[in-house]
Order: structure tokens, then C-alpha cells, then sequence
């Protein structure tokens, strides 16, 4: 499967535009240490996503994969805990590769 952020050097039939979205939360600190939000697992998990898209739609990848993400915290409530999520948003065209061209 191939996964790129560009385009790539060989002939291809674009299929389809796939999108994903993830998010995560802040992972559990350790003793004396402040959360932390899962930024690789994030942008790894959506990735993921568009490969598995492709080969639902029996791609031979994704190429000019583009990503954007967002930190969203929500105010603290009646509980006095206050939220915060990172959401990753991924995107990416779906090809299939043609035959080499003999010469």
C-alpha cells in the first residue's frame, strides 16, 4: 500500500477522495506529571483510517494525504473538571496503479 503526502512517479487512475477524523484525550499522567494528549497516536490512527478506505475501494494507495487538527477544551462544569481533546483530521486520494507502459 502506498501512502504518500504528494504525488508519486507513477501512472495511476484516481478512484475516490477518502476522509477521516480522530480523536483522543489526554492520557492518564503519572505521579507528578500533567496530562498529555496523543498527538503521534492521533495523526497514526488517521492515517490508518484513509489506508484501510483504500482498501475497501481496492486501492493501491493514498496519495496527497493532507491533515489538520484541533485542540478543542471545553469549560470546567458543575464538577469542576475541565476537558480537553485533540482532533485530527486526515484526507487523501485513493488510487490504483496501472500496468508499465512497454516502450
Amino acid at each position: 500500500m502506498i501512502v504518500a503526502t504528494g504525488n508519486i512517479n507513477q501512472d495511476y487512475e484516481v478512484i475516490d477522495v477518502v476522509h477521516a477524523q480522530v480523536s483522543r484525550g489526554p492520557k492518564k499522567p503519572g505521579f507528578f506529571k500533567a496530562p498529555t494528549l496523543p498527538v503521534i497516536d492521533a495523526y497514526q490512527t488517521a492515517t490508518q483510517a484513509l489506508v484501510d478506505a483504500a482498501k475497501k475501494l481496492d486501492g493501491d494507495g493514498v496519495i496527497n494525504i493532507g491533515y489538520d487538527h484541533r485542540v478543542v477544551s471545553t469549560p470546567a462544569g458543575c464538577g469542576g473538571n475541565a476537558s480537553t481533546v485533540l482532533e485530527v483530521t486526515a484526507w487523501g486520494t485513493v488510487i490504483r496503479l496501472e500496468p508499465p507502459r512497454v516502450t
